[in-house]
């Protein structure tokens, strides 16, 4: 039998499924992008996929520094500042090529 630590609650603490949770953001994203806005089960698996070790330890090394204080390290929440950041970066470089029309320019050449 497996035994598990931590709280182990697949829900947020409001209650939500994690989809619900994230839905809100998510549309919001595709409003400003002008992206189609993605189901339920689309959510869910690019959600799952970021759970990559790799990929967290890669996040959590991004950006730990204290916001305008490029040089200092921030006292409270380092690692998860640096996931937000990452999260929050990374994406851009293609919906800024959508955003600025060169995603869309490339597949008409």
């Amino acid at each position: 039998m497996l035994e598990y630590t931590g709280h182990k609650l697949a829900r947020m603490p409001d209650g939500k499924t994690l989809v619900e949770w994230l839905r809100p953001t998510v549309e919001d994203e595709c409003h400003y992008y002008g992206v189609p806005k993605p189901t339920d089960e689309q959510i869910a698996v690019v959600a799952r996929s970021l759970r990559m070790h790799h990929l967290m330890t890669h996040a959590a090394e991004y950006d730990y520094s204290e916001l305008h204080t490029p040089g200092k390290k921030t006292d409270f929440y380092p690692i998860q500042s640096s996931i937000g950041r990452f999260l929050r970066d990374a994406p851009l470089e293609t919906l800024d090529k959508i955003n600025l029309g060169e995603r869309h320019d490339s597949t008409t050449k």
